[in-house]
């Protein structure tokens, strides 16, 4: 007989009591005995999920984001001004995906850590840091055709029938902010029809008798006078006609006398001037610019279109220029390249080429103005069929895609000096 190991007995008992305190519950379930002296502890967003509601929520997202729009990006220069822009948009993002109060808090913080890391341009001039701004020397412009029932619409549907098919050819236009005033010319004829329709729903409103406006190659409107000034082009090719936007009639005729003496202009160069092809206005400096034909030069001219200044351009347009647009700090001319591509040649107005704006489309631009904040060009199409040529006016909306750029250092801001960096780099 064996001898009985009570050590061996001792571990059997052991194994088959916890056996038992495992499996011991009804149903099988397993369990484990409670500590009553140890307390449950959570994470802290599970406290915080069992605190907060969803309004409470929503109210921290909404006073986070408004804290981030108090972020005025305009007092910066790039590239910081881009690196603050950054920060704001992906802190909203961030908040809006945030599911409790702590991740908004975090997201607020960290957006405006990043901002604060970042000088404004009055800091670094008081700092006597380096000021760098951004030159952009291109934009590709992305255009969006305005459209009736999906299809793009044609401007020249506006016409009666009659007069479409002897009007064809779209020339120069002007905007007042609310109405858009178009030219359709019968080819060769020194007479065009005025189009006056609605610039947001494109109703018409009015079209004109034929006037005899000769080419119309381009029309600018003042607020002052309340009317249009149409460019002859030919014919009196130095000659306005004046126009009443309301009546659609002749309200009487310009002729720019070209003096011998000029500011910025040598003798030689002002007696080239044969004619004037396009034609833009300033409310805020209350002239005129008209450019000349053939040349790469504008004349500057007072409210009673006397030329004050000569300009020639630093860069030649070639092609064939079109309009001419202008606000306070820029004069725009548009080319038509090709029949792949339309061109904005982008000055000063000392004449100094800025940068250029492409326009991929092989219809002709005719002209280019702006309404409010948005940019608008107005294209004409013209194709063979077999019953001749079908021509067709369109107008798109232009949003200008910045392509290619390089940073200049500001040396010395009291006199503008600039220094190229290094650095170009292509967006």
């Amino acid at each position: 007989m064996k001898t009985f190991n009570k050590r061996r007995l001792g571990k059997v008992i052991t194994v088959f009591i916890v056996m038992v305190c495992l499996l011991g519950a009804p149903g099988g379930q397993v369990f484990a005995a409670e500590d009553p002296t140890q307390e449950v502890t959570q994470g802290p967003d599970q406290q915080e999920n069992t605190q907060q509601t969803d309004d409470d929520l929503a109210k921290a997202k909404e006073d986070a984001k408004a804290e981030l729009d108090k972020v005025d990006v305009n007092l910066y220069e790039e590239p910081e001004k881009s690196t603050v822009t950054k920060a704001v948009e992906d802190g909203k993002q961030a908040i809006e995906a945030a599911t409790t109060i702590s991740q908004v808090d975090a997201a607020k913080k960290t957006a405006l850590d990043t901002v604060a890391t970042q000088k404004t341009a009055a800091q670094k001039a008081e700092e006597g840091t380096p000021v760098i701004k951004r030159v952009y020397h291109s934009y590709i412009a992305g255009m969006k055709s305005y459209k009736r029932s999906g299809k793009a619409y044609n401007l020249k549907k506006l016409l009666p029938k009659k007069i479409r098919k002897k009007y064809v050819v779209a020339q120069g236009a002007a905007t007042d902010g609310k109405y858009v005033y178009q030219a359709f010319e019968k080819h060769n004829s020194h007479y065009c029809v005025i189009l006056k329709y609605n610039a947001k729903t494109f109703k018409k409103v009015k079209i004109s008798k034929p006037i005899k406006t000769y080419h119309a190659n381009d029309m600018a409107y003042n607020p002052k006078t309340k009317r249009l000034y149409s460019i002859n082009c030919d014919g009196r090719p130095k000659g306005i006609t004046i126009i009443n936007p309301k009546t659609l009639k002749i309200a009487g005729r310009k002729n720019i006398t070209v003096p011998k003496k000029l500011a910025g202009a040598k003798a030689k160069d002002l007696k080239k001037i044969k004619a004037f092809v396009s034609i833009a206005y300033n409310k805020t400096r209350n002239q005129y610019i008209v450019r000349a034909a053939a040349f790469k030069v504008f004349l500057v001219l007072d409210e009673k279109f006397k030329p004050v200044e000569m300009v020639t351009l630093s860069k030649s347009l070639g092609s064939v220029p079109q309009t001419m647009e202008c606000d306070d700090e820029h004069i725009y001319i548009p080319i038509y390249r090709s029949k792949k591509r339309n061109e904005i040649f982008v000055y000063d107005w000392e004449g100094k080429y800025q940068y250029k704006i492409t326009l991929n489309s092989k219809f002709e631009i005719e002209n280019f103005f702006k309404i409010g904040s948005v940019y608008r060009v107005t294209m004409y199409k013209a194709m063979w069929i077999k019953k001749g040529y079908k021509r067709e006016t369109y107008s798109y909306r232009v949003s200008l895609k910045k392509n290619n750029y390089e940073d200049i250092e500001v040396i010395d801001e009291t006199d503008k000096t600039d220094k190229t960096s290094e650095t170009t780099a292509t967006k």
